[in-house]
Formats: structure tokens, C-alpha cells, sequence
């Protein structure tokens, strides 16, 4: 016989009130109902996408298209459009909420890898369906709460409550629902996920953090859209900011190896996040012209917040005694530059980076000297405005002969960037060929001489340095 979406749901609400309810039985079972949530979600989910492909190539069958929710198998009737399915959906969604936010609060499931993954995997499930609808509800981002335009610096708690209000358990569903919030949002500011979840399942969670970054990018439907994902990746980009401040404050503090590795680690979300709010502010550019966006004071405050703390906690990174923290910050600037929309950064980075480069004594770490100038050459690459070309070429011949210059006088202390300054200069060279002739010209016969001189010992360094045949 059929099971019905009726008959489904009432097992579900039987196991919701005699097992998730019940302390001592949730938490004995939790593992289980995690597992039982997880199939479930994959089989809405992934069949339902196997579904719409099939419905897409010969259109629904008849019976389908004539039966309602509840007179087809349940996984069917879950995927369906009309109100009685999305009403089930939202209940089943409601349950799989709560057990996931339970199981990323014990620490039995997050020190065991497959049951993390299997709650990470549920989470990332339905927030890539929830999240997109409730953006184009009309009071959606911000659950229907509002701060008042040109406040003075809201607080950031205050405005993640805002974002989050009005979840519920699985009997209030449908109040959730029908406000366009997105439960699952809840999770990203309020649960282990993803900084504390790092420690004990770096791997797994970085995974699935990268997809959630792109689902909250993902490509807008609509202008107005826009103004709704950039309040939320701000305020979790911020949030990752804020970790590594307090982590980063005291450059001078001798970090242990859990202190280093959990900086490393929050770098390494950083990255993602940053990444997927520059890829909606080049969308927002994009779609300047659209009357439905809408960049109100507080909007702008937030992105500005963002930005200005991203651009401290890269200060704050390259200034550290520890080797492992500027190395992971340099790291992190190439991999950001990497990307084109996140070419917008440049303004926030570079100072601090220039700075780590010229200063003398050096605080930068030998090891890291070859990927600092390779950031410049990263930004180079990544560069497609021709004015942004000419700039950056300016920036690094200048820069370079600078250092050449003082380093005539004074061999030793910049001998380790010799090598990857010559480099970047070839670099400039295949890019920006007629700008860097430009640039050269426009220094000093003595700077001209300098640049010159570093290239040609460069050359010949890589020349009698090539590979050699058997002997």
C-alpha cells in the first residue's frame, strides 16, 4: 500500500514527541534520528531534482498531475508544488532544522566525521532551497523587522536578531513560512557551524562551507534580491573578521598550537565568504539601474563594517610574530586576488601588504617573502580594467626600484627579494609590456640603471641555474 503524506507526517510527529522531546531518549538516539532525517532529506531532494529533469523532457504523467498531495506515495507528495506539499515540506523542513541544530551541539556526532557530514549535508539541502524563496518574498532578509535608515550604528547583535526573527519549532511552520524567513540561516549564526565546528572537523566543514557561501551568492533572480543576500554575508563575513581580531590583537602573545590552528582556520572560511560578498557587490554594480535594489544607510553601514575589519584583520596578520599567522594572511590575500570580483579589494589589502614588503628590518618571515610579491602578481593577472592595470604596473615598479635602490647600498637586507621581485618585473612585462616601458622611463637614469641591473642578474641566476644533464 501507498504511505501518504498524511500518514508520513503523523510517524514523524510520534517520533517528534516520544523520542526528540524526551531528553534521555534524544539523546541516546540522536545519531539515529539524524540518520533517518538525512535519508529522508536526500530522497525529497535528490529525487525531486531527478524529477523536474524528467518532467522537463515528457512533462508530468496524467495520474501525477491529477492526484493530490496526499493521494501519492510521500516522497512524491513532498515535492509537488501546491500548498498542501510546501505545507509538509515546511514541517518536515522544521524537523530537520532542530535535529540538525541538536546534532551540531553534541559532541558525540561532531567528533565523528560521517555523522557531521551527514548534518552538514542536510543543512546545505534545504537551505539551497529555502534560502532563494524567501529572498523574493516581499518582507524577507530582515523578517519583516526594519532599522530605521540612517540609525547611528545599529548593534551587529541587533541586526542578526532582526535577520533571524520568528523561527520555530515544527508547530509553527507555517507562521515561519509565511513571513519568507529561512530557518536555516539561523544555523550559520548560532551554532557551532562553522568556526567552533572547524576545530574537531576541519575537512568536512570547509567543504560544506564553501557551498553554503554559494548558495548565499548564488546568481539573483531579480535586482532586489541583491539587497537581501549582502545584509546576511556581511554579517557573517564580519563575524569571521571579529574571531581573528580577538585572535590577532596581541601580535607579540606567543600562540600555542591550538590558538595557531584555529586562526589558520578561520582564515580559511574567511576566504569563502569574502569571496561570495564581493561576487554579489560586482552583481549589485551590475545591476546598479534596477529600481528594485535598494542600499539603505544601515545596508551600507554593514558593508562598510565588513569591509573596514577585513582590512584590519589583514593589517593585523602581516604585523604578527607568528610565522604560520602572516604566511596563512599572504596566502589568503593570493587567494582572494585570485578572483575577479574580488579585485575590489585590492585598496584594502594593498597598503598593509606594500608596507610589509618595504619595511626595514623585515618582519615578514622568510618563508613567506616569494608569496607576499606574489600577491602583486596575483592582482596583476586578476586585473581587467585597463586603468587598475596601469595603476598596479605604476605600484610595482616603483615599488621595486625603491627597494633595489636601497638595497644597492645595503646588500643584506632585502637579498631574499631579489628573486621574486625580478619575477614579479617579468610578470609586469608579459602583461603590461608598453606600461612597464613607460614606467621605467619615467625613473631616474640611477633607477633605470637599478631595474636593469635586477633583471639581468636575475637571468642570468635562472640561466646558470637551468636544468642540468647526466654527468
Amino acid at each position: 500500500s501507498v504511505i501518504s503524506i498524511r500518514y508520513f507526517l503523523d510517524l514523524l510527529g510520534r517520533v517528534w514527541h516520544s523520542v526528540f522531546k524526551v531528553p534521555s531518549r534524544c539523546s541516546a538516539l540522536l545519531p539515529e534520528l539524524l540518520e533517518l532525517i538525512h535519508a529522508i532529506s536526500g530522497a525529497i531532494w535528490r529525487t525531486a531534482r531527478e524529477a523536474k529533469s524528467r518532467e522537463a523532457a515528457s512533462g508530468p504523467s496524467a495520474a501525477t498531475a491529477a492526484a493530490s498531495a496526499d493521494q501519492r506515495p510521500w516522497v512524491e507528495g513532498l515535492q509537488g508544488d501546491s500548498e498542501e506539499s510546501r505545507d509538509a515540506r515546511a514541517t518536515v523542513g522544521a524537523y530537520a532544522l532542530h535535529i540538525v541544530a541538536a546534532a551540531l551541539r553534541s559532541p558525540a556526532i561532531c567528533a565523528d566525521s560521517t555523522r557531521t557530514s551527514q548534518a552538514l549535508e542536510v543543512l546545505v539541502l534545504w537551505l539551497a532551497d529555502s534560502l532563494p524563496k524567501s529572498f523574493e518574498s516581499s518582507d524577507a532578509a530582515m523578517g519583516g523587522r526594519t532599522l530605521k535608515d540612517g540609525a547611528a550604528d545599529p548593534e551587529e547583535d541587533e541586526i542578526v536578531a532582526a535577520a533571524l526573527q520568528g523561527e520555530g519549532g515544527p508547530e509553527g511552520h507555517s507562521d515561519v513560512t509565511s513571513k519568507g524567513h529561512c530557518p536555516w540561516l539561523w544555523l550559520l549564526f548560532e551554532s557551532p557551524f562553522p568556526i567552533d565546528l572547524m576545530k574537531s572537523q576541519a575537512a568536512v566543514t570547509l567543504k560544506h562551507w564553501r557551498t553554503v557561501c554559494g548558495i548565499l551568492s548564488s546568481k539573483p533572480q531579480a535586482g532586489g534580491i541583491v539587497s537581501h543576500q549582502l545584509p546576511f554575508l556581511a554579517l557573517i563575513a564580519n563575524k569571521l573578521s571579529k574571531s581573528l581580531i580577538g585572535s590577532l590583537e596581541d601580535a607579540s602573545r606567543h600562540l600555542s598550537d591550538p590558538d595557531e590552528r584555529s586562526i589558520v582556520y578561520t582564515f580559511a572560511l574567511q576566504v569563502p565568504a569574502m569571496s561570495s560578498m564581493c561576487s554579489i557587490l560586482q552583481k549589485a554594480t551590475v545591476m546598479r539601474n534596477d529600481a528594485q535594489i535598494h542600499f539603505d544607510g544601515n545596508l551600507k553601514a554593514m558593508v562598510n563594517k565588513c569591509l573596514t575589519d577585513f582590512k584590519q584583520v589583514f593589517l593585523m596578520g602581516l604585523q604578527h610574530q607568528n610565522a604560520k599567522v602572516v604566511q596563512t594572511t599572504v596566502s589568503s590575500m593570493q587567494n582572494l586576488l585570485q578572483t575577479p570580483a574580488c579585485m575590489l579589494l585590492s585598496p584594502l589589502v594593498m597598503p598593509s601588504l606594500v608596507l610589509a614588503l618595504a619595511r626595514q628590518p623585515s618582519t615578514l618571515p622568510a618563508s613567506a617573502i616569494e608569496s607576499a610579491w606574489g600577491v602583486i602578481s596575483a592582482m596583476l593577472a586578476g586585473s581587467q580594467a585597463p586603468e587598475l592595470v596601469e595603476a598596479s604596473t605604476r605600484m610595482a615598479v616603483k615599488l621595486i626600484a625603491s627597494i633595489a635602490e636601497y638595497s644597492a647600498a645595503s646588500p643584506a637586507s632585502f637579498a631574499a627579494h631579489t628573486g621574486p621581485m625580478a619575477q614579479l618585473l617579468l610578470q609586469v612585462a608579459r602583461l603590461d609590456q608598453p606600461g612597464l616601458k613607460a614606467e621605467v622611463a619615467s625613473l631616474s637614469p640611477a633607477g633605470q640603471q637599478t631595474v636593469q641591473r635586477l633583471l639581468r642578474e636575475h637571468m642570468t641566476s635562472a640561466s646558470s641555474a637551468g636544468p642540468q644533464g647526466p654527468a
